[in-house]
């Protein structure tokens, strides 16, 4: 695995990739013994997403090659945030009517849902912090609602708490 530390606003953050695509972006880790910190070209791409990214442009992770692990529902889910633009949230309630759908299934969880959102390796990149709970509540946040907080006050996002 290669890594690379990004110091942030929020955060010295861990970036892992393997030979083809992102791994992983995650807050307050350390890099394994067998890790490699090196300036591997996925990594270079993703330090420029995030620099863009906390300079507060409107930045997309389209050409990012990514490397999603966990369920089929996790996936399907981490999929749904991708489509999620810059400024822009959706709610848990929402996220679960959409993934119901999409598995053909009359409901679906808003916990479920969370669940696999706070799942999620991807932190930034797949852009679990613009999920809020009902009336733009804030809800949870793997990392801590601080740093949720600054993300989306990052984004102009407006949130209740």
């Amino acid at each position: 695995m290669f890594v690379k530390y990004f110091n942030s606003p929020v955060g010295r953050l861990l970036i892992k990739c393997s030979d083809t695509a992102l791994r992983s972006v995650t807050i307050g880790q350390t890099a394994r013994a067998d890790d490699r910190q090196t300036d591997h070209w996925i990594l270079q791409q993703t330090t420029g997403y995030l620099e863009r990214y906390f300079a507060g442009e409107k930045v997309s992770p389209a050409s990012l090659p990514l490397e999603l692990h966990g369920t089929v529902f996790q996936q399907q889910i981490w999929q749904m945030l991708l489509q999620i633009p810059y400024g822009c949230t959706t709610t848990y309630g929402l996220l679960a009517q959409q993934a119901a759908a999409l598995m053909q299934k009359k409901s679906m969880s808003a916990q479920a849902v969370g669940n696999a959102v706070g799942a999620n390796l991807l932190l930034l990149i797949v852009p679990c912090h613009r999920v809020l709970g009902k009336g733009n509540k804030l809800g949870g946040f793997s990392c801590g609602i601080e740093i949720k907080k600054k993300l989306l006050e990052i984004e102009h996002i407006m949130y209740k708490e």
